[in-house]
């Protein structure tokens, strides 16, 4: 095969003093081509021809060629083996195996489904829980402290340990309130976060209640998402903090709390340790 249909071309030979010929022979040398591709009859095997890396130049000032093993398809080329140390470390009774050319997971109890296999300081394969890798559920509360007047309002600031969260629960402990969260510490958030606490009402499910009568339920987004805009980077002031205002809106004076719920969603700024599934 010439080099207009392969690069280099290809050649079957029987023999290496075959092939070595294209180097020794004027003729055939002047056929030879880096990516040249040879075919050993004798023992099975292809050879690629690249120019020498440590000595491309002969003599005569021609290139030097030389013939490196070709390698194709690769992998894992074995059924139903079991990895062991150095090349995994059998923790709690898991490892890995290879079957069909794919590395598989031998699981000792189905809990640990999902789990994954990374490194630890020392470089050693390690048994991770993917869960583990994230904060869980996390519950933040805060009190006024002090009492507030008719029309009065307090700002005050929360750290969320993450940049983004999606708020599942939240409670007021006085009717009356109107509880906001901003986006920015300077409060301009044109549209914040906004639930206002009543008789009975005290629980924000995602709906609002217009009044005068005759009473009006709009039925809102039952979640919500409340982040950090201040801070572009982790680097940055706060970069974890949301912003709140609580605002009395009724004649006496009122001292309120906020406790929520919420899940961690954008985890840029978290740097918690891995957490092993396994007992080490």
């Amino acid at each position: 095969m010439e080099d207009i249909y392969l690069k280099g071309g290809y050649r079957a030979v029987a023999t290496y003093a075959e092939r070595n010929e294209y180097t020794t022979n004027v003729s055939l040398y002047n056929a030879l081509k880096v990516g040249a591709l040879f075919y050993i009859k004798s023992d099975d095997t292809f050879w690629k021809t690249i120019i020498d890396p440590v000595d491309p130049k002969l003599p005569n000032g021609r290139d030097h060629y030389i013939f490196v093993p070709l390698v194709f398809g690769g992998g894992l080329d074995c059924d139903d083996i079991t990895l062991t140390e150095p090349l995994y470390k059998d923790v709690a009774g898991c490892s890995l195996k290879i079957r069909h050319k794919a590395v598989l997971p031998i699981m000792t109890d189905n809990k640990w489904i999902g789990s994954l296999v990374t490194l630890d300081n020392n470089l050693d394969p390690l048994w991770v829980s993917w869960l583990s890798l994230f904060p869980p559920r996390t519950t933040l509360s805060y009190l006024c402290p002090d009492p507030l007047a008719r029309g009065e309002y307090h700002e005050f600031s929360l750290d969320m340990k993450c940049r983004t969260i999606l708020m599942l629960e939240l409670t007021l402990n006085v009717p009356g309130i109107k509880l906001e969260f901003y986006y920015n510490s300077d409060y301009s958030s044109p549209n914040p976060y906004t639930f206002i606490s009543g008789v009975g009402v005290l629980y924000d499910d995602g709906k609002t209640w217009w009044d005068p009568p005759p009473p009006e339920v709009i039925h809102n987004r039952r979640f919500t998402l409340l982040s950090n805009l201040d801070s572009v980077t982790p680097a940055d002031p706060n970069p974890t903090w949301i912003f709140g205002r609580f605002t009395n809106l009724t004649v006496d004076p009122l001292q309120p709390g906020v406790n929520f719920l919420y899940f961690p969603l954008e985890l840029s700024t978290f740097k918690g340790p891995l957490v092993p599934v396994f007992p080490q």
